[in-house]
């Protein structure tokens, strides 16, 4: 995996599933011919924690 900088940036992800249901939530709610909704969470985690996700032993590259 490549990451640019020194791995230590936030970064905030979503399940696919809540994603979903959040976006039929809001087409369910939505009032009015345009709203505004923002899905996210304000749980985060460092990229540099993400190596588990390669499933080998820690190849994080940092780019400049």
């Amino acid at each position: 995996m490549h990451v640019l900088g020194n791995g230590q940036q936030r970064k905030s992800y979503l399940y696919v599933g809540d994603c979903l249901d959040a976006i039929l939530l809001a087409m369910d709610k939505s009032t009015g011919p345009v709203d505004v909704f923002n899905l996210g969470t304000d749980e985060f985690c460092k990229v540099k924690r993400l190596d588990w996700l390669d499933h080998r032993p820690s190849r994080i590259a940092s780019r400049p």
